[in-house]
């Protein structure tokens, strides 16, 4: 029950964080999914009463509401200037308070599945806690993706730790095109350049800063690739 209350408070400070940037969103040409974007399957399980693997519209009703309860119980915690909404600076004490409740409950659920307190978990332990309906397939996918050092365990902190997806080739591509003096790192010059056609310097500027996470004025390919839209959903 506390996942799905982290998953709802995360799916909803993600909405306020796009209709916040939406107004200083540069257009790309529809370069991002239209829609609204997939229901995490934990929430999916949860709201699904029927079971027919989507939500109808009773279903969402429902599932607003709970975010609407949510939201309210955000802006009561976090809203530090009392406007009654979060700005980005509340979303990131919220966010970050979030993360942590979930890095605690991961290491409960580290030693929980732990049985014989060795310290690491074996296929078999980490079976025992994976979602309902996934293949041995998929398990075992997930458990080499987390296991960093390849020892077929894994340790509290790689267990914690959220495996980093693979850059596709694309962008690895145009980040070298962009990085003209070969130095790893696209400055706001350079980031500029790959910019959408029409966009504002503002908006570059605030596309920069959003994707330079550490804040050394440089953007390294990992941020590169992590500010990137996600690749349209097929159909």
């Amino acid at each position: 029950m506390r996942t799905q209350k982290i998953l709802l408070l995360a799916a909803l400070l993600a909405s306020q964080a796009l209709a916040a940037s939406a107004a200083q969103r540069p257009t790309n040409g529809g370069s991002r999914p239209k829609g609204p974007p997939p229901v995490p399957p934990e929430l999916l399980a949860q709201y699904d009463t029927d079971g027919d693997g989507t939500l109808s519209e009773t279903e969402k009703a429902a599932m607003k509401a709970d975010m609407e309860a949510k939201r309210q119980e955000l802006i009561a915690k976090y809203d530090t200037d009392g406007d009654g909404v979060l700005n980005a600076a509340e979303r990131a004490a919220a966010h970050a308070a979030m993360q942590a409740a979930k890095l605690e409950e991961l290491k409960a659920k580290f030693v929980a599945l732990d049985t014989d307190a060795s310290g690491g978990l074996s296929l078999a332990e980490f079976t025992a806690g994976a979602p309902t309906g996934a293949t041995e397939a998929q398990i075992l996918q997930r458990f080499t993706a987390m296991d960093a050092n390849k020892d077929s365990a894994l340790s509290v902190d790689e267990f914690t730790t959220k495996p980093k997806r693979p850059i596709p080739q694309q962008l690895k591509d145009k980040f070298a095109t962009l990085d003209a003096d070969t130095s790893g790192a696209l400055s706001l010059t350079e980031f500029t350049a790959g910019a959408p056609r029409g966009a504002t310097t503002a908006q570059i500027q605030a596309a920069f800063t959003r994707a330079d996470k550490n804040g050394d004025a440089a953007v390294t390919l990992e941020e590169f690739a992590a500010a990137a839209p996600p690749p349209p959903r097929r159909k």
